[in-house]
């Protein structure tokens, strides 16, 4: 049985995902000091245990071992219960209503290692991870 970095963790939300193929971390400096020293961007889902779109895209996308292979070798994955951290939630939030014009949930923000914002979905499905993986130059 897989078992990631959320076993930990307390709330409903967050513990309904300890399961995902996903190596998901909460939001945590040790999550931000992997992103730093693989040098790679941050995945980071924001959403909560009411939340029926979240449990779909959990189910049709983070829980899909294709999407999660995909999400672990070029991302880190962070985890977010927008009623657990509302100040994160907030924060990505306004980021993504000045850069879409709208919120809501699921949020899949992107993030670079230091946790600058620099886009975002609402709807995160398993074809949509293709678009942002590097092209190979050669």
């Amino acid at each position: 049985m897989l078992v990631n970095n959320l076993k930990s963790e307390k709330g409903s939300y967050l513990r309904s995902a300890v399961n995902q193929p996903v190596d998901w971390y909460p939001w945590c400096a040790e999550a931000f000091e992997k992103a730093k020293e693989r040098d790679l961007p941050v995945l980071l889902d924001i959403g909560a245990v009411w939340c029926h779109w979240c449990h779909v895209m959990d189910r049709e996308s983070y829980a899909d071992n294709e999407t999660a292979a995909i999400i672990n070798e070029n991302f880190i994955g962070v985890k977010v219960d927008k009623d657990e951290r509302p100040e994160i939630d907030s924060r990505y939030q306004k980021a993504v209503s000045v850069f879409s014009g709208n919120g809501g949930w699921p949020l899949t923000a992107f993030l670079t290692y230091d946790g600058y914002f620099f886009t975002a979905e609402h709807i995160f499905l398993k074809m949509q991870i293709m678009v942002f993986l590097p092209i190979n130059p050669s």
